[in-house]
């Protein structure tokens, strides 16, 4: 029940149900007091009234409520669309500005300090992709010459859309003391979106094959709860010598999370709260690779229960950013002869739906 004085935040939604193939419209209400969400029924939709009942869900943040944000809940991943009404507009319509940063080659090596950076800087990431452009890609998207244009195509670059407030014009003026800090050889770090629209547009319109060698790997995945520190957790994972070959954020349905996870069915007590966990919002999945990358990288990540690690490992990936034995920061693939087919699954199998 909420109260007169209480503030809150409507959106228009919809959601895609994979069984019908049909895209269910709702109005999506944010509590900002409990963080909490009700959803109703759109009033031009079939149906009518109430869908759910107010409930908390810890996991949807205000920074996260923007146009063409995905929330993901309750194994499902509603996409904002609009705003509902005319005081959510007011608040949110140019507060949550996006704008679009490219991580180029020479910044590989400080790509995780450079997100920890720009997060505390107060920018949300909506969207995270590791991409190779071709030199007729990097013209097109930069509009450089054809110097910068080898330069661009040499090796990837991590394509990333934010939001925030003011969003274009502050990252643009914070680019300046980035580049000046982690560009090299006279070659600039990152690029700073004038026209993100432009940007994304163009960007979507290549044809973007992943990156991802799927030879000597391993599947990394920073899970919803860690991705708060997303950028520490990708400086250890460089600083360790291994190769981040392919990069994407995902948001993940319930059924996508069981049939990844269902090997653990029936062997891990926890697999119920590891599912729940996956899809409770956006995660990073990364193609890993280095020599004997399974094993090597699981030793990194470190033992599955958070507090153990922190008695045993404490340098571990889990040790540092798990938060307990459901929320335990990382998923690293288990068998050394699961490693391809993992890393397959979400950047064959996703990727491509």
């Amino acid at each position: 029940m909420s109260n007169a004085n209480e503030v809150m935040y409507s959106f228009q939604a919809e959601w895609l149900e994979d069984a019908s193939g049909l895209v269910r419209r709702y109005v999506l209400t944010f509590f900002e007091s409990d963080n909490s969400v009700q959803m109703s029924h759109h009033p031009d939709s079939d149906a009518h009234g109430l869908f759910l009942k107010r409930k908390p869900i810890p996991s949807i943040q205000k920074q996260h409520l923007y146009l063409g944000a995905k929330i993901t809940f309750l194994g499902r991943t509603i996409k904002l669309i609009d705003f509902a009404d005319e005081s959510t507009r007011r608040a949110l319509g140019g507060a949550m500005e996006k704008t679009f940063m490219v991580i180029k080659p020479c910044a590989y090596q400080n790509m995780g300090k450079i997100f920890a950076e720009v997060r505390d800087l107060g920018f949300t990431f909506s969207n995270v992709k590791m991409v190779k452009l071709t030199r007729e890609n990097a013209t097109a998207l930069f509009e450089c010459s054809a110097h910068d244009a080898d330069y661009l195509s040499s090796d990837v670059v991590v394509a990333v859309e934010m939001v925030g407030d003011n969003a274009v014009e502050k990252f643009q003026n914070a680019c300046q003391s980035l580049n000046a800090k982690y560009s090299q050889d006279g070659k600039s770090a990152l690029h700073a979106s004038s026209d993100p629209a432009r940007d994304i547009k163009v960007l979507a319109s290549f044809d973007q094959a992943s990156t991802a060698l799927f030879s000597n790997c391993t599947l990394g995945i920073i899970r919803p709860s860690a991705m708060g520190n997303m950028g520490e957790i990708i400086d250890d994972i460089l600083k360790n010598n291994f190769e981040i070959s392919a990069m994407q954020q995902f948001s993940l349905e319930m059924v996508e999370a069981k049939k990844f996870l269902e090997v653990y069915s029936g062997v891990l007590p926890e697999f119920p709260e590891l599912t729940k966990e996956l899809c409770s919002g956006p995660c990073l999945a990364m193609e890993i690779r280095q020599e004997n990358a399974v094993n090597a990288f699981r030793e990194l990540v470190g033992p599955f229960d958070p507090e153990v690690a922190k008695l045993l490992r404490s340098n571990t990936l889990r040790a540092k950013y798990g938060l307990d034995r459901g929320r335990n920061a990382m998923h690293c693939t288990d068998l050394a002869e699961d490693g391809q087919l993992e890393v397959e699954y979400f950047f064959k199998i996703l990727q491509d739906l």
